[in-house]
């Protein structure tokens, strides 16, 4: 009774969770400073409850030297005030770095994993509700496409992972084919591109014949042919009623934007590699290569710990839209390397083939950070929350099945 309690309080805590960082991403009332004290909330309400010791994985590690670097910056930024927009959310990240691994560890993965899919279809829900996006076209000036992208992705991570550890996977498919959509029709480069390419990772990974094929291991949980026909059936229900009448000639339309977007950047790239610095019409990149190349002249000014907490955007009155440029003008090569360290720590996890993982787990995560990697070139995504609750999710399940009590875990699932 006790553990049903348990794993009851640890689904409900874990769903406002996903839940407020989805939040966090879609308005301005969740922001940094709530989610933060709803985070140091949630963490002191798990401490009392199941009396667990906070759990620092290498990433937690590495980022918290991050964080710090980025706090003490707050000192020597030319606006300190407006620092705060990244060093806020970087602490809320960190938060959720210490608490998700902490929560798998002494919780287990099926409460946990089942609370960040409900809360991140609570998200989904949420975010209709107050948009009508996609039947809707989405208003860039009210929200950024790119934020609403990078919440359908995120959602698409959380309920991979629910299939894989929870099944259920009639009711995961339909959710997922909805991310997809949603992702297509924000024509989201970054996020559409990211996630192909993590794909590609994903089958190149599976299919490489120099591998020692992993052992089963007796969490994992792999859809059933009954599930892919209903989710068939569920699918393909939802495009019917997408599609029909005057909605779907909408949703041709915006899949079709969609596309042209696509090829605006492909041709783009292709013509700055025949002639570098050519400007196409629609197609922003130039900005970011001038934004980077401004960047790194003035890195050289403050190698090691860069210039301040915002620096960049105090400085020319924009973000630079890139990992690249920001964060070495910012907090130095340090803080470059140190971000880069964070996504290679959990890629190295998950090319672990000693250990027992399932190739679907796997291949989720090294989807999902081929993703975010490729999202960082055009976009600060590395003190969002979203991107933190992946890699924190990522991490901690991962070192959980590399401990060594999973030989217990196997011999007795939860």
């Amino acid at each position: 009774m006790h553990k049903r309690k348990s794993s009851v309080f640890l689904f409900l805590v874990c769903t406002g969770l996903a839940w407020s960082v989805c939040l966090n991403s879609m308005t301005e009332e969740m922001n940094s400073t709530r989610l933060g004290v709803g985070i140091l909330l949630a963490m002191v309400a798990s401490g009392l409850f199941f009396r667990l010791r906070w759990i620092f994985l290498r990433e937690a590690k590495i980022y918290l030297v991050l964080v710090a670097i980025m706090a003490l910056s707050l000192l020597w930024a030319p606006d300190p005030r407006l620092g705060l927009n990244s060093v806020s959310p970087a602490i809320c990240s960190l938060l959720l770095l210490i608490a998700i691994p902490s929560a798998l560890h002494w919780g287990g993965f099926r409460p946990v994993i089942a609370g960040f899919a409900a809360g991140c279809v609570a998200g989904l829900v949420t975010h209709f509700t107050m948009y009508q996006f996609p039947l809707v076209l989405l208003n860039n000036d009210e929200q950024s496409y790119n934020a609403v992208a990078l919440i359908f992705s995120f959602c698409l991570w959380m309920v991979l992972f629910w299939g894989v550890l929870g099944g259920r996977w009639w009711l995961v498919l339909p959710v997922v084919c909805w991310c997809l959509l949603g992702v297509l029709i924000t024509a989201s480069k970054k996020t559409n591109f990211g996630i192909a390419l993590g794909v590609i990772a994903w089958i190149i990974v599976s299919l490489d014949p120099r591998r020692r094929r992993p052992k089963s291991a007796s969490y994992q949980s792999k859809p059933s042919r009954r599930s892919v026909v209903l989710s068939i059936i569920c699918a393909m229900a939802t495009c019917i009623w997408l599609f029909a009448g005057e909605r779907g000639e909408y949703f041709w339309e915006e899949i079709q934007n969609s596309f042209i977007h696509f090829d605006i950047g492909a041709r783009a790239v292709q013509a700055n590699m025949e002639t570098p610095g050519v400007d196409v019409p629609g197609y922003g990149g130039r900005l970011r290569i001038e934004w980077i190349v401004s960047a790194w002249t003035g890195v050289w000014d403050a190698p090691i710990l860069g210039h301040g907490a915002e620096a960049f955007r105090a400085q020319e009155g924009i973000t630079g839209h890139s990992a690249l440029a920001d964060i070495p003008f910012n907090h130095g090569l340090l803080g470059l390397v140190l971000c880069i360290a964070v996504l290679a720590s959990l890629g190295l996890r998950a090319f672990d083939w000693r250990m027992p993982h399932t190739k679907l787990l796997r291949g989720i995560v090294i989807a999902g950070t081929t993703m975010y990697a490729f999202a960082s070139l055009t976009g600060n995504i590395y003190y969002l929350p979203v991107c933190a609750m992946f890699v924190g999710t990522s991490s901690g399940l991962l070192g959980e099945l590399a401990g060594p009590h999973m030989r217990a875990r196997r011999s007795h699932p939860q």
